[in-house]
């Protein structure tokens, strides 16, 4: 049987066309928003005893997967039935995303950030500001702050469930952004490769979508659900934007075998603009640039320095070789 695990991601999000991510029917993505440009919204919801509606969905969600053991079949169906659910709530919140609440197949890297933009501190602020984007006062009964994070909802792993927000009435022990030990259970599980990104969630605060992917296929899960409310800034057109999501609509074409485990095909040419919102009463915009990429692109962006220094070396060496023989032949002349 292939083992799943679902997540929920709540935080900011960056899309960046110019590194492809390479998705073989192993992460199904529901985007509440839609396709990327589009706005997120936080607001507390009169319907649902005014609570966040983050909140609102977490307790959905907890209700769907709290049933124990829940294998692949099961999460894909409470998945499915989500694009249903989740829009009613929202309406329900006032909340209506247009091209929102679809699953799709995600084709681009993506950025999630579990830290609060400047202004973002569920506080009020003044308009003298010194830097980012001033906003005007804020009334802080109506908007708030996201709990950010990576929440674990359910695994098809029994000894996971503890530490899963469909296996327990507190939900801060599913979330790896804001418990100690989901922080420590999850890096247990994780290979020993890959546990530094269980503590660069914990303490960097973000993660890339092709870590996430690297990160629990370590632990042996060969599907992986994704419910991802976050905004998706990305600076490319409407007409872009539109074509990015049909295209995330349509199921991935297998090109490797199940069993191997397929890689980034990055774009050495991108121009790495990586920016995350500060998303607040719907508004969206840049702020900063982003955190550092991830060890991948790292060690890719070294090995090819490396091949370049040791072509020019051998050119080099080449050049001398045939400067010395024409020198030669021209002293024996």
């Amino acid at each position: 049987m292939e083992e799943a695990i679902t997540l929920y991601i709540s935080g900011h999000g960056k899309e960046d066309i110019n590194e492809k991510f390479i998705n073989n029917n192993y992460v199904e993505l529901l985007s509440f928003v839609g396709k990327p440009g589009e706005f997120g919204l936080m607001k507390f919801c009169k319907n649902y005893n005014n609570q966040p509606i983050d909140i609102v969905t977490i307790n959905y969600l907890h209700e769907q997967y709290n049933q124990g053991n829940i294998n692949n079949d099961v999460q894909s169906k409470i998945f499915q039935n989500s694009t249903i659910e989740l829009p009613i709530i929202y309406k329900n919140c006032n909340i209506v995303y247009n091209d929102g609440f679809t699953i799709t197949w995600p084709r681009f890297e993506r950025e999630f950030i579990f830290e609060p933009a400047p202004h973002e501190n569920c506080r009020i602020c003044s308009n003298n500001c010194d830097n980012g984007r001033c906003l005007p006062k804020r009334n802080i009964n109506e908007i708030c702050c996201p709990e950010y994070g990576l929440t674990v909802v359910t695994s098809s792993y029994k000894s996971d469930i503890p530490y899963t927000l469909g296996g327990t009435d507190n939900r801060l022990l599913a979330n790896l952004n804001l418990s100690l030990p989901a922080k420590a259970y999850w890096k247990n599980r994780s290979s020993v490769e890959y546990r530094y990104l269980i503590d660069q969630i914990y303490d960097e605060k973000f993660i890339h979508l092709t870590d996430l992917f690297l990160l629990f296929t370590s632990m042996g899960f060969k599907h992986i659900y994704i419910y991802d409310p976050t905004c998706r800034d990305c600076e490319i057109n409407v007409l872009q934007a539109q074509e990015n999501r049909n295209l995330e609509l349509t199921k991935p074409i297998i090109t490797q075998p199940l069993n191997s485990n397929p890689l980034p095909n990055y774009n050495q040419n991108s121009n790495n603009k990586n920016y995350i919102n500060d998303c607040i009463n719907g508004i969206c915009n840049v702020f900063q640039k982003s955190k550092v990429s991830g060890g991948n692109k790292k060690s890719i962006r070294k090995n090819n320095k490396k091949s370049i220094r040791k072509n020019n070396k051998k050119s080099i060496r080449k050049n001398k070789k045939k400067s010395i023989k024409t020198n030669n032949k021209k002293n024996n002349i």
